[in-house]
């Protein structure tokens, strides 16, 4: 019984983990703006959205994928890579389960 306590509380640790989410911070000037996955299973790779938000305007969902693995995070990248090449400068951070951010 012990055993199978101490294992769900690690599986506990191990999907709070899962939770986790990066997302790239990119400024320009006094513009911010944070560009992110959204899975709708945490833990799970799809579905998931790419959330792109224009601090203190708006939030789109640019892309999204249901079954295609990879592809929320390659457009992603990809975003990120554009923003870079137009003068931004972005920064990856990562918020844990609770919300609060830490930066990388």
């Amino acid at each position: 019984m012990k055993q199978l306590i101490t294992f769900a509380l690690l599986g506990g640790l191990a999907a709070a983990a899962a939770v986790a989410e990066e997302r790239h911070v990119c400024q320009l000037a006094d513009l911010t703006r944070i560009i992110s996955v959204e899975y709708e299973q945490p833990g799970e790779p799809v579905p998931c959205r790419v959330r792109y938000e224009k601090v203190g305007e708006s939030v789109t969902y640019p892309w999204n994928a249901q079954g295609q693995e990879g592809y929320c995070e390659a457009r992603v990248t990809e975003f990120v890579a554009k923003h870079g090449g137009r003068g931004w400068e972005c920064a990856l951070q990562a918020a844990d389960a609770m919300g609060t951010e830490k930066s990388q």
